[in-house]
């Protein structure tokens, strides 16, 4: 079964045709069962125009801001999922106390944070003097004083941003004890960024995406050998001096970063041709809409669709475009001393 929006307007205009034939005497001739074959043809194909016709004159505008039941039970289930994970607590916590901000608790899920001994002042803190968070759902939303910390909010984001943009504990180096192997690693972890616009919000088809490569002194690719769980098991801190006293050294390490970087780009092509691809969907999905709202008579001026095409060209530019940046270096000897 499916809805027929078409269905009162066929039975309005073909009424008479219908009683005529319901309410004949003779319904057992053959001359009034093919008037009854006829009269379900043509209503068929009454109504297959009429839906096409209600079909390309839809308001699509409408369609976006109604209630669609699957696509928000999902949502609604993904966000019941993300207040449930631990994440945005743990990573808060840590970022807390590496800038000197203590926590003091206020009750009812409640935290104070106290900023007296804070060690940078471009720490994103709300603006109230002794700011109160929380990071439940219930908690914050009857009271509007306290600050609701989810993964997106703004004091996360750019406490992670400031953290991220340091320029201390971006390199780094450790010792695998293996008796079985002997090789030198260099790790590189690589940020792919889309420089344009604020106004374009390029993020929205390509967010600064992190790219890990690893290669070995001689330049080849071994990252599906190295998984971060393996590492996070054998790795050591070492001290690298005596490596640097080594010229021929800090020459191959060169060459490493520079193999490092080609695989990198190679590797984010198909990133930027899905964003490409993405982008250039969604703006020929809003121009199209745009004209057919014009031609059902909405006032939509034919500069509001050549803007849309400029945005869509501007955008392929700059993510096509997109540039590489080297976020943080680790180097790994492996072997049995």
């Amino acid at each position: 079964q499916k809805n027929v929006p078409a269905a009162g307007t066929v039975f309005e205009e073909m009424r008479d045709e219908l009683y005529s034939v319901l309410f004949d005497k003779q319904i057992d001739t053959v001359a009034q069962r093919t008037k009854t074959a006829q009269l379900i043809e043509r209503a068929q194909k009454l109504c297959d125009s009429l839906s096409r016709e209600i079909f390309q004159k839809r308001d699509r505008l409408l369609e976006i801001a109604s209630f669609q039941p699957e696509k928000s039970s999902l949502l609604v289930n993904l966000i019941r999922s993300e207040d449930q994970n631990p994440r945005t607590k743990k990573i808060m916590e840590k970022l807390f106390k590496y800038y000197g901000i203590a926590l003091e608790d206020a009750g009812e899920n409640r935290l104070a944070l106290l900023t007296e001994y804070v060690t940078n002042n471009e720490f994103p803190l709300p603006r109230q003097e002794r700011p109160i968070v929380t990071y439940d759902r219930q908690t914050a939303l009857y009271r509007d004083d306290v600050e609701f910390l989810t993964i997106d909010h703004p004091m996360v984001t750019g406490a992670l941003e400031l953290f991220l943009s340091s320029e201390h504990g971006t390199s780094s180096y450790v010792i695998w004890r293996d008796p079985q192997v002997k090789e030198i690693a260099l790790e590189s972890i690589f940020v792919l960024e889309c420089i344009a616009p604020p106004s374009l919000q390029s993020d929205r088809f390509l967010p600064p995406l992190p790219v890990r490569v690893i290669v070995n002194q001689t330049g080849r690719n071994i990252t599906s050998q190295y998984s971060t769980e393996l590492l996070r098991a054998n790795l050591k801190n070492g001290n690298i001096q005596p490596l640097l006293a080594n010229k021929q050294f800090t020459i191959v390490i060169s060459s490493m970063l520079k193999k490092s970087s080609e695989l990198a780009s190679d590797m984010i092509k198909p990133e930027i041709k899905k964003a490409v691809e993405l982008m250039k969907s969604h703006y020929n999905a809003e121009i199209k809409r745009l004209i057919q709202l014009k031609e059902q008579g909405a006032q939509i001026q034919d500069s509001e669709t050549e803007i849309l095409c400029n945005e869509m060209d501007t955008l392929e530019k700059h993510l096509t475009n997109g540039r590489l940046r080297l976020s943080a270096v680790r180097l790994i000897r492996r072997g049995p001393q």
